[in-house]
């Protein structure tokens, strides 16, 4: 209607009556309006100016709320749509963060705990057998417990399995199905009964992730492309719950970029990322720690040997 008021318009300000006619009884015809039939009226009565002031007065009515609000329903649409894609970017990439201090941790406990465990017993040890001659030598074993007792704990914590590594193509058939799958099964793309369901598989698609294994990311993804959510397919048009919407997803982003930031900036993150070559630094950081539990067990033994000469 708004485009063919325009046109009744310029048909008007150019004195083309019969054409005007025509148009505005076409209107009249599909939407019958007192206000069309009164215009039709005044461009009979060929009273040009009423009639092109009454032709604008009817199209900024019946035009602009409408308008201006399909704009607005457009541009928070797809202010929804920009956030929702950023979401599902910094979980992608917090995941991927995630997973390299994960398999990090579980590399380190594995080549180097035992080694770290035996050098802090044999502190503990040395420490003790120190306590009566030295006063420092009191504080040192109960430091040295602690650290150990703590060490002991993450080693508890870490988990016990470990995928192999993977190669080029299953690592990306890997990220390709857990980001695909992580969209599907993001609170916002599914109805309001899902939510609960959509973020217990959630949980399972990052357990999965986090230990390689791409069949089960893959089968996850199977089950979400047949549909064992139920997907939001209504269009929201209503700016209310459109402006609601978009307010929750930019705190939900901002939270996430947050403990993204966090990750990314930490000190574990930072030496991990920066290291080129994780054979070299496990193999000469083990070197290292072999040699130190030798020098602590020859240290012992000598001051062993000592106490007894006297």
């Amino acid at each position: 209607m708004y485009k063919r008021l325009q046109t009744i318009c310029s048909l008007l300000e150019s004195r083309n009556k019969t054409a005007a006619i025509e148009e505005a009884e076409a209107i009249l015809f599909f939407q019958p309006s007192p206000e069309i039939e009164k215009l039709i009226e005044l461009i009979k009565k060929a009273d040009y100016l009423h009639a092109i002031e009454f032709c604008h007065s009817i199209k900024n009515k019946q035009s602009t709320p409408d308008h201006i609000d399909n704009i607005d329903i457009i541009g928070l649409q797809t202010t929804y749509q920009m956030l929702q894609t950023q979401f599902l970017v910094l979980t992608t990439q917090k995941a991927e963060a995630d997973k390299l201090i994960t398999q990090f941790r579980i590399r380190y406990y594995q080549e180097l705990g035992f080694i770290i465990s035996d050098i802090l017993k044999e502190r503990m040890k040395l420490f003790q057998t120190m306590r009566d001659s030295n006063p420092d030598a009191h504080y040192e074993h109960e430091k040295t417990q602690e650290q150990y007792e703590q060490f002991s704990k993450n080693w508890e914590n870490v988990p016990k399995q470990k995928e192999g590594n993977l190669n080029e193509e299953l690592r990306q058939r890997l990220q390709f199905a857990f980001r695909k799958a992580s969209k599907l099964c993001h609170p916002d793309a599914v109805e309001e009964q899902e939510k609960k369901k959509a973020a217990e598989i959630f949980v399972q698609l990052n357990k999965a992730y986090f230990n390689n294994d791409v069949e089960t990311v893959e089968a996850i993804l199977q089950q979400l492309e047949n549909g064992i959510l139920k997907a939001e397919t209504k269009a929201i048009n209503d700016k209310k719950a459109l402006q609601a919407k978009i307010n929750k997803l930019k705190h939900d982003v901002g939270i996430l970029k947050n403990d993204y930031l966090q990750l990314t900036q930490s000190q574990t993150y930072q030496f991990i990322s920066k290291l080129a070559d994780w054979d070299e630094y496990f193999s000469e950081t083990k070197t290292k720690l072999e040699k130190e539990l030798e020098e602590l067990k020859n240290y012992e033994q000598n001051s062993g040997t000592s106490t007894n000469a006297k």
